[in-house]
């Protein structure tokens, strides 16, 4: 049975070099059928670094949504160098799509703390809208979302993988590797809060259907409408005495 990693270690991995995921496309032989010659005609097309690790998270959100921000740095090495499509999939291929910061309850609160307020989003680079500028390094955050739950065996802090693939414009299928750590504080605040207040409600003494002052003011138009009732009926009575009063006895006749 493999050792249980504790904080320790996932700092420990924190302090490692960081990697450059570079990606290249497939590179096609040549008529000679020589695969050694194609492997070297190997173009590098896109670089994808993942920064800081500790920047990266996995949000579980109260909602039930799964928020991944990944800090990164993104360059083309050719001109006119453009995504086609992107896929992100979570750890156990929980498939993943890019975000917009509108679409995320507490975005400001998710980015808090992040090196650059508020950060470059390259959510419109991967989606194809607009070319990579050669050469440029861009520094910002990926946001992808979902609504499948990270996995119950990865606990808060532990680092779950993340995998990115794209095309480009050329057809070429390119994959970086990437881990954020988990983070469900969101979640559990929330839960938090739900139960201290219901746990206040809970200790207030029950009054009824009616508050105090409520339950008074029903009282007393119950009280008036039995009146009513009452008066009503009195004089229903006397006029009923009244018409029987005036018949004609059979004495009078």
């Amino acid at each position: 049975m493999g050792r249980t990693l504790s904080k320790g270690d996932y700092e420990k991995k924190e302090t490692e070099p960081k990697s450059s995921c570079v990606a290249s496309n497939t590179g096609k032989a040549r008529q000679s059928g020589d695969l050694h010659v194609a492997q070297e005609e190997v173009q590098k097309r896109l670089i994808l670094t993942q920064l800081e690790y500790v920047f990266s998270r996995v949000h579980e959100l109260p909602s039930g949504q799964v928020v991944a921000i990944l800090l990164c740095e993104l360059m083309a090495l050719k001109a006119g160098a453009t995504v086609r499509e992107c896929k992100i999939s979570l750890a156990g291929n929980r498939e993943l799509d890019l975000g917009d910061p509108d679409d995320i309850p507490c975005y400001d609160k998710l980015i808090r703390g992040l090196p650059q307020f508020p950060p470059l989003v390259l959510n419109r680079w991967l989606r194809g809208e607009v070319s990579l500028p050669r050469g440029r390094k861009l520094t910002g955050i990926i946001i992808a979302t979902g609504w499948e739950s990270v996995p119950a065996e990865y606990p808060d802090e532990m680092p779950a993988a993340i995998k990115l693939s794209v095309i480009d414009e050329h057809g070429n299928h390119l994959q970086f590797r990437l881990r954020a750590g988990v983070d469900r504080s969101a979640k559990r605040i929330y839960e938090r809060k739900l139960r201290e207040r219901w746990d206040t409600v809970r200790s207030k003494p029950h009054v009824g259907l009616y508050e105090p002052g409520e339950s008074q003011l029903a009282g007393q138009e119950k009280t008036l409408w039995r009146d009513r009732q009452r008066a009503t009926s009195r004089s229903a009575g006397n006029q009923r005495n009244d018409a029987i009063s005036n018949i004609p006895r059979a004495s009078d006749l």
